[in-house]
């Protein structure tokens, strides 16, 4: 259906789950296995298993290696190294004399020339109302080599603290956060900053820091690094408008040239679409906030004609509501706003009409706007379409938006797959092990196969992304699984055998790993070639997510 492809956002029941848009790291990613670094230092031979290519030419078990050229990476095809310096030690032998530095070889990891270095944390208390906490993770590491960051928050006594929410049901159930760098360090001495939305919680003090790279090797995590309090500026005192440095008090704003602490400006809202989708109706709206403010929409239950109606929101028939204030799954960027909130089956033939207005963190609210329950348009290739469900497009047909824009174009599903299929990031699985990272985002492009995932899951507006499968030799056994860093929502996985290939086609398909909600596959006899993986969230909001592809 294309009300599957709906959103990008959290979508959430009236009564329903807070959804955070924090993301919690995994912590049972394993390090590489495989291959001898042939190139390390002019490829040094293995000792089972044969002279790497990249090793020192004329490299035997027992003998003497003479001045040869180290060609490249490892003979079976492991990581990606670079050639080393020549010279080394055979197995059993003496020292190699005179080899040159080879060539880097092909596939896999990046060789990591410089081990990971973590020199210092700089971590402030953060945000506009002081509930972020932000970091500048400062350190050394080959260039392009870093995969992800795990930050700790802990209290005065070291010990950690619930902070982050990793299983996006409103409660605080992890003290670890997962950061994978949206750009990769362009030099060896690098500074990440890390912005922890919400992590200042009651008693946090310190946070740990461990960066590990794409082999899984890390730093260590011994280290505190102490949580600078926030400045609190005044009515007339210079601030921060990025509210890193301070943040104005209670009822004030940062805004003006200079910036200075003062009364804001209310947010108000530009557009509100009440639709209905396959699970009932769905509320969207988007508005402009100066101020980056906006702490909730304030919702009155109406009838078709304007007057008010009470709704039992408890489940049980008792405490009707005749309103409802909205405080989650609202995004906010550069002076605007969006929301998109899923209601229960039906909430519309009781509330046909609803009363919107959007109240800031100081207690001032914009205009109040109506919007009745209407249908979507549906729409033809080339027409406008939006992400809140008021313009959909026909069978056949996706709405093409770039996040985090809502209002896109339609076109051929199959146009907008190939499309993602030729901009994806290649997992080539010739190595013994080989991962990947990515994010789960905009809107779904492939069905779930049949049977795949349980019902409750198997709606198709959950975000999917495809990843590339290259095989030049067969695999025996090839296993794929995101249970591996920083995969922290719930996926599923299936392979096609090309990009445009309908789901029922996959060659396989996996939903949960045992006592995890991370996903995993074992393909059998593989053939070598081209595959496709798509990687798709069990859930309307999707995440950062890890694959990797180990030959078994």
């Amino acid at each position: 259906m294309q009300a599957s492809r709906l959103s990008r956002f959290a979508q959430l029941a009236l009564l329903g789950t807070v959804i955070s848009c924090q993301r919690a790291l995994s912590l049972n990613e394993r390090p590489l296995q495989g291959g001898t670094d042939a190139g390390g230092q002019g490829g040094a031979t293995s000792a089972t298993g044969g002279a790497g290519a990249g090793g020192a030419a004329g490299a035997h078990s027992g003998g003497t290696s003479t001045g040869g050229h180290a060609t490249g990476g490892h003979a079976t095809g492991g990581h990606a190294n670079a050639g080393g310096a020549g010279g080394v030690t055979s197995s059993g032998g003496s020292i190699a004399t005179g080899g040159n530095a080879g060539a880097a070889g092909a596939g896999g990891v990046p060789h990591i020339e410089a081990p990971l270095k973590l020199t210092r944390v700089d971590a402030t208390q953060s945000g506009k109302l002081g509930k972020d906490i932000s970091l500048h993770v400062l350190g050394s590491a080959t260039t392009g080599s870093i995969a992800s960051v795990e930050v700790t928050i802990l209290d005065s006594s070291k010990r950690s603290v619930q902070a982050f929410d990793t299983n996006k049901d409103g409660k605080l159930d992890s003290a670890t956060l997962g950061y994978v760098p949206t750009t990769a360090p362009k030099t060896a001495d690098f500074d990440l900053p890390i912005q922890l939305l919400g992590a200042m919680v009651p008693n946090a003090a310190s946070v740990r820091v461990v960066i590990k790279d794409k082999t899984g090797a890390s730093t260590t995590s011994t280290t505190v690094w102490p949580i600078t309090t926030q400045l609190i500026a005044n009515d007339g005192d210079a601030c921060d408008p990025a509210y890193l440095a301070s943040r104005c008090a209670d009822s004030l704003v940062c805004s003006g040239v200079p910036p200075t602490c003062s009364t804001g400006t209310a947010p108000t809202i530009t557009r509100a679409v009440y639709t209905r989708n396959e699970f009932g109706p769905i509320l969207g709206i988007e508005g402009l906030d100066p101020d980056n403010d906006v702490v909730s929409i304030h919702l009155e239950f109406l009838s078709d004609g304007g007057d008010p109606v009470q709704v039992p929101l408890n489940g049980d028939g008792s405490s009707p509501q005749g309103s409802f204030d909205l405080t989650s799954s609202i995004l906010t960027l550069n002076g605007t706003f969006s929301l998109t909130n899923q209601s229960m089956v039906d909430f519309d033939l009781l509330v046909p009409q609803l009363a919107l207005t959007p109240v800031d963190s100081r207690g001032k609210s914009g205009a109040t706007q109506r919007v009745k329950i209407a249908d979507p348009v549906m729409q033809a290739t080339g027409k406008s379409c939006d992400l809140l469900g008021s313009q959909l497009c026909g069978t056949g047909l996706v709405c093409s938006v770039t996040p985090p824009a809502l209002i896109g174009k339609c076109d051929a599903l199959s146009t907008v797959q190939t499309a993602q299929c030729k901009a994806a990031q290649v997992l080539n699985a010739d190595a013994v092990v080989t991962q990947i990272t990515g994010t789960l985002d905009g809107v779904a492009l492939w069905d779930v196969p049949s049977g795949c995932a349980s019902p409750n899951a198997s709606g198709n507006n959950r975000p999917d992304t495809v990843v590339v499968l290259k095989l030049t030799k067969p695999a025996p056994i090839l296993k794929l699984s995101t249970a591996v860093a920083p995969t922290n929502s719930d996926t599923l996985l299936f392979v096609l055998p090309s990009c445009n290939s309908l789901s029922d086609a996959s060659l396989v398909c996996g939903d949960d790993v045992v006592g995890e909600r991370r996903a995993e596959v074992i393909m059998t006899n593989v053939a070598a070639g081209t595959y496709y993986i798509v990687v798709k969230s069990n859930a309307s909001q999707g995440g950062p997510f890890g694959l990797k592809a180990e030959r078994l």
